[in-house]
Order: structure tokens, then sequence, then C-alpha cells
């Protein structure tokens, strides 16, 4: 992803554009072959490496994928800033039930995302107060977290799943500009994933269903 110039020049490798993102999201799952979940079986060629039958949850969780589950995450370059939207479908508990945080306080679900942005908001040497107008690239971070509410749909103990959205800016979400325009920002996305809203477990991340 690349924010649009202004007044800067970037002085280091950029595209002409790259002004969105589009990821679907699926379930997470434990990675196999770990000291945690060790290899107990083999996948079929030829993709011939170990693999650990029954699957693993990552972590234990109360948001579950229903099955007419959907979700999305579209990030989208705007003058500087960056928007970002996410749709879920069928949201539900583990026994069922459409999925809202036990807390009226808490975010029901968060998003995330894995970035590394390089731009012309830097000042040598570490630690510095200013000017900030060198060209840079950052340590890794999470861009975020953007809250996200779930509407229960219809009546909630039986399908569909709740239906949980939102559609911000992170300047919005910052209370100020997070990458100002003309920083010429190109921003690597690694990660992108959905946390649990009350106690911040992983719930969902970027990915592929092939049926």
């Amino acid at each position: 992803m690349l924010l649009p110039a202004g007044a800067a020049v970037a002085t280091h490798e950029h595209p002409q554009s790259a002004t969105s993102i589009h990821t679907s999201l699926v379930p997470v799952f434990k990675q196999c072959g770990t000291s945690g979940n060790p290899s107990n079986s083999s996948h079929a060629p030829p993709l011939s490496v170990g693999s650990c039958s029954p699957p693993q949850p990552i972590v234990a969780r109360d948001p579950r994928f229903g099955s007419t589950s959907s979700g999305t995450v579209d990030y989208s370059v705007l003058p500087g800033d960056i928007s970002v939207a996410v749709t879920f479908s069928d949201v539900t508990t583990a026994t069922g039930a459409d999925f809202e945080a036990p807390s009226p306080t808490s975010d029901d679900l968060q998003a995330l995302s894995r970035v590394r942005f390089t731009d012309h908001y830097t000042c040598p040497p570490n630690p510095c107060a200013g000017p900030y107008n060198q060209p840079g690239t950052s340590s890794d971070l999470d861009l975020g977290p953007v809250p996200i509410q779930c509407v229960p749909n219809g009546d909630p103990a039986t399908p569909p799943g709740s239906d949980c959205s939102v559609s911000t800016t992170f300047n919005t979400i910052a209370g100020s500009p997070v990458f100002p325009a003309g920083g010429q920002a190109v921003i690597q996305f690694f990660r992108t994933r959905v946390n649990d809203g009350y106690n911040h477990t992983l719930f969902a991340q970027q990915g592929i269903f092939v049926p």
C-alpha cells in the first residue's frame, strides 16, 4: 500500500500506485510440528508434510464461525489517511447463540494488522525529538485495534449468528494523523487478524477457503 505524495519527494523505492487491500478471514488453528502440538500424522502428496489430527483451535475463545459465516477486511488509501472496513456474518458463540461480548463496555471484536512502513517522517539518531523529515523504515508494529461491534441476527438462539461490522479510518481511531499526506509512505501488511474484543484471544486471520 502506498500513501500519495504531497510536498515530499520519495527517495526510497515505491510503486506508482498501490491503493487498496482486500482480504478474506478464516478460522485459526494451532501450528503443527511444535513442542506444544507435535506432528502425529502425514498429509497426502504433493503436500507431503507432517500433520496434526484432529485440528486444534489456537486458543480457547468465545466467538466462532457459523455454518454460513463470511468475513472480509478492506483497506483503502485516502489523502493522508487509510480507511478500514470490516464485515463479518454469522458469528456465534461456542454454544451456537448469536455472539456479543459479555461486557457492554468492551468491543465485541477487534481487527489488527502487522505492518512495516517506510516514509519521510524519521529523525536521527534514536532517541530524538525532531525534526521528523528524513526517510526511514519503522520497526514492525500492530496497526489498530479497530473496534468492531456485533448485532444479533433475529432470534439470538437460532441461526444465523450475529452480523459484525465497522467502517472507519485510522486517523479517526488515533485522534490525529497517522500517516500525514506528503510522507510517501510505503506500508507493508504482513498479517491481518481479528481478536475477541473481550478477552483479546485470536479469532480469525487473513486466508482463503478452498471448497
